[in-house]
């Protein structure tokens, strides 16, 4: 996919896959906010798709077309603004301090999870969880409510979340209205409390910046200008006059760092930066000086800490280190700046001192081992929130028994370690390994291939040489050696044969022009590449077979239309048919296929119903049956994913007994007695760390 794809056009979607239905989910899939997401969609082709009438939601996008267009991207480019988007696990020593107690409070859990103190008195609380745990909302300076983005009885509508009581209030109604009328990005709250500066992202494509009242009071469009594709708000002067915020300007794509008047939404611009953009910013209290992070040099993957007078524009640095680091707030005395830095090797929280708008002295660790936190603010006794958590994937397997078609034990976990960092199963036809992918070092950081002996349960990682960002895995037929599609340095697609045991990775094809690549399955002897091949200027998709000793290529089967494009190709145990789903549109019935590559003749298994969607199609071992993933509701389904299964030779589906959320990248155990997939959850956490700041920092802000 390249990176220029108008996202506004339908696009060769992947049949079977469930949509991510909402900027937020498209975001999270993404480890990155809604505002990188929609920056990444007009800037460089994010493949969005929309839809052209009210019943449904106004944007939505597949997974494996995010995952492609993410590998395509150069991971230099990758690095520069870095997400906030889980929280390790704790070492084993602070995992023993944990205290647990769960407390219902109104209709669904508020969890209460307790953390001994990294130094004498500090404590840190976990006071939220599940779906109400919005990470992208702020806290009110008196602590009693935060903001989140209401996508439960609206399409993100504003909304405060009142952490006494456990409900949930919505402040706007236009998400409700309809689903194109906007959602809103990010808010923050006014010093007293009475009010909400948001950004929304509105039915013409752009952002407002608005501001409501607490009680939904006085809605208004506080600055709206079409020639800026993003304007956010950061935070709220001491006195509620001011709005500190980033605005995109379109003309040249360049960001500024601008304050917003309350009274009359005049602008001014402190500080002209360019396509980058802090990662956040915060005001003093006394309003002279604004934190901001941002990283020192073009393709940088670490982040300095800047103070900017906004009297006179001047800027100095704050902190300057080798490392990430990226501003969490100024403390509410204004004494010292909370930020976040990895320089001990992994995340923690760290208070830099300063005056006069300038740096007084080295920076003091706080609190170690936290992950990548997005900060949602300080409260005036100078406790302070912060998000947690997001999306989390884990390897889990099953027995089954595949002649019979059904499930023999619930699914577990396979992989114990990195727990939520682990993506692509793939067994090994000795029967021996089992292949995966692991963010070890984040979602900023190319992931590292592990190894993991099903004998001896010892586990190997190898870092890709060069670095990978697979889509997808599959092992070559010697077991040394994996198959792997992904995106490298170079910014193009591409094909790699890579040994397991080094992480050398040597490109056998690559994307190039107009066309893309998509799904690779290697031959049984190892001498065959079958992947498809889609021509975006032409409108027709194939099904083609490479010679990797020659080079030569062979078109097998093709569909033709502006939305044709097989979705799932997989390769029979003897090697005489593929399987394939066609998909031709978002209207139009998916068809299940198997082809003859000899005559690249086809026989329909199956036409799904337009509501059906279908996903990583597999032969079952014995080649007499098709195994696939089938997703149920309508008409974009999310909540249920099945595992069903239809004889080759024609005959009705059958569920195997797998249902589950956002099950992916489905692997069969080449003794057919055993599964393997992905199960993604999104585990959204909200903490408080207080007693931290000495004394004379919590003065009443």
């Amino acid at each position: 996919m390249t990176t220029n794809q108008s996202s506004h056009e339908s696009s060769h979607a992947p049949a079977g896959e469930t949509p991510l239905e909402s900027w937020k989910e498209i975001a999270a899939h993404l480890q990155r906010d809604e505002r990188t997401a929609r920056r990444w969609e007009k800037t460089e082709g994010l493949p969005v798709h929309r839809h052209h009438h009210l019943s449904r939601s106004s944007v939505y996008a597949y997974p494996s077309e995010l995952d492609a267009w993410r590998a395509a991207r150069q991971p230099a480019e990758e690095v520069v603004l870095r997400p906030l988007w889980r929280r390790p696990l704790p070492s084993t020593a602070f995992a023993l301090a944990l205290l647990l107690m769960l407390v219902m409070v109104g209709s669904g859990p508020r969890a209460m999870l307790v953390q001994a103190a990294d130094g004498a008195g500090i404590i840190t609380r976990q006071i939220l969880t599940g779906p109400e745990a919005d990470l992208w909302g702020a806290v009110s300076p008196d602590g009693k409510f935060m903001t989140c983005s209401d996508w439960k009885d609206s399409s993100g509508d504003l909304a405060v979340y009142d952490f006494a009581t456990g409900t949930r209030r919505r402040l706007t109604s236009e998400g409700a209205k309809s689903r194109e009328t906007g959602s809103v990005v990010k808010s923050v709250v006014s010093p007293d409390a009475r009010g909400i500066a948001y950004a929304w992202h509105n039915e013409k494509e752009f952002y407002d910046l608005r501001v409501v009242g607490l009680d939904g009071s006085s809605p208004r469009i506080l600055y709206r200008a079409e020639d800026t594709s993003s304007v956010e708000p950061f935070d709220w002067s001491k006195d509620g006059k001011y709005i500190l915020a980033t605005y995109h300007r379109n003309s040249d794509h360049v960001q500024q760092i601008v304050i917003i008047s309350v009274a009359d939404g005049s602008l001014r611009v402190l500080k002209t930066l360019d396509r980058r953009r802090p990662n956040n910013m915060s005001f003093s209290p006394d309003g002279r000086y604004v934190a901001y992070d941002f990283p020192p040099k073009e393709g940088s993957t670490s982040g300095d800490i800047y103070l900017l007078n906004t009297e006179d524009s001047g800027t100095i640095p704050l902190v300057e280190h080798a490392a990430s680091e990226y501003v969490l707030g100024w403390v509410p005395d204004g004494t010292s700046i909370l930020f976040a830095s990895d320089r001990l090797g992994s995340w923690g929280m760290w208070l830099a001192p300063v005056e006069g708008g300038k740096p007084q002295g080295p920076a003091r660790l706080v609190k170690r081992d936290t992950g990548q936190i997005r900060p949602l603010g300080f409260t005036r006794d100078g406790s302070f929130y912060y998000g947690a958590g997001g999306w989390a994937s884990d390897i889990y397997s099953a027995r089954v028994d595949l002649s019979e078609g059904k499930l023999i034990d619930e699914a577990t976990p396979v992989v114990q370690r990195y727990m939520g960092l682990n993506y692509r199963p793939a067994w090994s036809p000795d029967e021996e390994q089992l292949a995966y992918i692991s963010f070890r070092k984040g979602q900023t950081e190319p992931p590292v291939l592990c190894i993991r002996n099903e004998k001896t349960l010892v586990e190997r990682e190898t870092e890709f040489k060069p670095a990978l960002w697979p889509a997808t895995i599959q092992w070559f037929p010697d077991s040394r050696s994996l198959l792997v599609f992904s995106g490298y340095a170079q910014g193009a697609l591409g094909f790699f044969r890579v040994d397991a045991a080094s992480g050398e990775a040597t490109l056998i094809l690559e994307s190039k022009g107009g066309a893309k690549i998509l799904w690779p399955v290697i031959s049984a002897d190892g001498r065959t590449l079958y992947y498809v091949r889609v021509n975006q200027s032409e409108n027709f998709a194939q099904l083609t077979m490479r010679d990797l000793a020659t080079a030569e290529e062979k078109e097998v089967h093709r569909v033709t239309g502006k939305d044709a494009v097989f979705s799932a190709i997989a390769l029979s145990p003897d090697q005489r048919q593929l399987a394939a789903c066609v998909w031709r549109g978002e209207q139009e019935p998916q068809s299940l296929i198997v082809i003859a590559p000899g005559s690249g003749q086809a026989r329909e298994l199956l036409e799904t119903e337009s509501s059906r969607w279908i996903q990583r199609v597999l032969w079952a071992p014995n080649g007499k049956h098709l195994l696939f993933m089938k997703y149920n509701g309508a008409p974009h389904p999310r909540d249920s994913m099945e595992l069903w299964r239809i004889p080759v030779e024609g005959g009705e589906p059958q569920s195997v007994g797998l249902v589950g959320r956002r099950i992916h990248h489905l692997t069969i155990h080449p003794s057919g007695r055993r599964i393997a997939f992905n199960l993604q959850e999104y585990k959204p956490e909200i903490w408080v760390m207080e007693n931290f700041l000495p004394a004379e920092t919590k003065a009443d802000r």
